[in-house]
């Protein structure tokens, strides 16, 4: 993160230690840029970064689902005859990669939108301010 004109520009480990877009801590910072008058953007290679690293993260995702239900539905299977455990049992068996992928696109998009965070290109951004 840098801070520069009452402008911070983050970089993708910011979004990804964070959640991309549910982190405490990423959105306290929202509030005080905006209580501040303080502008967030991201370059566009960060960007791309993000979106890259969502769809790996859900490709791991899928992995620990798919491992957390055959764990589940074979160890673990004695306590599914309880009530209080039962909804632990509903683990998707499928996930959609690309669906999934552009629904958490739009999410993270609507995020950067909703936070007035702008996207700036690399090859206008001033790069003595972003490095």
């Amino acid at each position: 993160m840098i801070v520069k004109h009452n402008i911070i520009f983050l970089d993708t480990n910011i979004f990804e230690s964070e959640n991309f877009t549910e982190g405490k801590k990423l959105n306290q910072l929202l509030q005080l840029t905006k209580e501040n008058g303080i502008q967030i953007k991201i370059v566009d290679i960060a960007y791309q970064e993000c979106l890259k690293r969502i769809d790996v993260n859900l490709i791991k995702a899928k992995s620990t689902f798919k491992k957390a239900s055959a764990l589940l539905n074979n160890e673990g299977r004695v306590l599914r005859q309880l009530i209080q455990y039962k909804s632990h049992y509903n683990i998707p068996s499928k996930i959609d990669i690309e669906a999934d992928f552009q629904a958490l696109k739009n999410l993270f998009d609507n995020f950067l939108k909703e936070n007035s965070i702008e996207i700036v290109p690399s090859d206008i951004a001033n790069h003595e301010e972003i490095f």
